[in-house]
């Protein structure tokens, strides 16, 4: 499997913690790494795979000379969501979401989207959708979080995979709450 690795343009920290739950910085008990955009100017904006080597929980193996082949390797239970590559935030894409399932444990993360060039999130303007899977199940669950609201498309293309097997189904999301057995 190969995974490319894209930078997007984001307006907030992003929290990477061992616990795999999403949480404030400030209301984190254990250690944190927080990479914002001053921490990344400072280190005169290195390559992803070595901010993601200092952070806790990512286990990064680089292959070679910088751009060449990275692995990162994820936990039992993670869920890896990989869309179309876009170039920049409000590019519209014709893909589908895919969700790579690493079975093994339970898991679950949470998909978040806003339009990517506003603060109209603020207003409530933002779609959370959290993600579980049950491993002893085999049942991955899709929920709009409380507050929260199906942004355009109202329809989003789903394609589950489960890592180290060629199981894969499809679905569509519309704000339901969805279950789908693997």
């Amino acid at each position: 499997m190969k995974i490319t690795l894209a930078l997007a343009p984001i307006s907030e920290s992003i929290v990477v913690s061992a616990t795999r739950t999403e949480a404030p910085a400030g209301q984190v008990a254990s250690a944190i790494t927080v990479f914002d955009a001053a921490e990344i100017e400072r280190r005169q904006a290195p390559p992803l795979a070595d901010l993601l080597r200092q952070a806790a929980g990512a286990h990064v193996v680089r292959s070679g000379a910088p751009g060449s082949v990275t692995s990162l390797f994820v936990r039992a239970g993670a869920i890896v969501p990989m869309g179309p590559i876009k170039q920049y935030t409000w590019e519209k894409v014709d893909g589908p979401l895919t969700l790579w399932v690493h079975p093994g444990a339970n898991g679950a993360f949470s998909w978040y989207e806003d339009d990517g060039t506003s603060f109209d999130f603020r207003k409530g303007q933002f779609m959370k959708v959290n993600v579980a899977w049950n491993d002893s199940q085999r049942r991955l669950t899709l929920r709009l979080a409380n507050g929260a609201k199906m942004l355009a498309p109202a329809k989003r293309n789903i394609v589950i995979r489960v890592a180290g097997e060629q199981i894969s189904k499809t679905a569509t999301f519309e704000g339901k709450p969805l279950d789908i057995k693997l």
